[in-house]
């Protein structure tokens, strides 16, 4: 026998030139590309949000992984010498083992009409180390069938870019309420939405 210290991670074709899949490991990871984003509902329950990328996933933590490649290398970290701030904020839901899902309640990672997102699934048993999104996260009349999340979301726009706008509009926060300044996080100006 010998002691892993890596293993690949495959991604499924999204067809929009991004690769996905959801992960949940019971061990501290650094990806070979930051590629890991943990999603939130947005506060009108229409669809999730993406936070920032990063390479270092804590163990336990579910992700979505999105990348311009079909293969990920995840390097098991050192727990000794593993340093970094805990992936809190997520939607998802991971599991270590197969388990029966519920495809016609709960939402899994797939396309629909041809866009990337979480939706219902014919599906019967999800496999170990994956995440979903539990159903059970959702109330009231407004429930979708697909959950999707928006480009500028997950991508970010330049900095400079973010100043420039700054200056020439009023920025406000996915509440609806303006702000004074670009706050970190997911800014609207001029009706764009704008990762800082």
């Amino acid at each position: 026998m010998e002691e892993a210290t890596s293993l690949d991670l495959t991604l499924n074709n999204g067809g929009d030139g991004f690769y996905y899949a959801t992960v949940c490991l019971p061990f501290d990871v650094t990806l070979s590309a930051a590629c890991a984003y943990t999603l939130t509902l947005n506060a009108g329950k229409t669809g999730l949000t993406m936070s920032e990328a990063t390479a270092n996933v804590p163990a336990g933590t579910p992700v979505m992984l999105r990348h311009t490649e079909e293969t990920v290398t995840a390097s098991i970290a050192n727990s000794a010498a593993y340093v970094t701030s805990p992936l809190t904020s997520t939607a998802l839901t991971g599991t270590y083992t197969d388990i029966s899902a519920n495809g016609a309640t709960d939402y899994f990672l797939g396309k629909a009409n041809g866009k990337v997102g979480f939706c219902h699934w014919n599906g019967s048993t999800l496999k170990a180390n994956r995440a979903y999104f539990e159903a059970s996260k959702l109330s009231g009349s407004g429930v979708k069938s697909f959950y999707g999340f928006d480009e500028d979301d997950a991508t970010g726009i330049a900095s400079s870019l973010i100043e420039k706008e700054e200056g020439s509009a009023p920025v406000y926060n996915l509440a609806g309420q303006r702000l004074s300044k670009v706050q970190k996080g997911i800014n609207i100006i001029n009706g764009k939405k704008i990762l800082k």
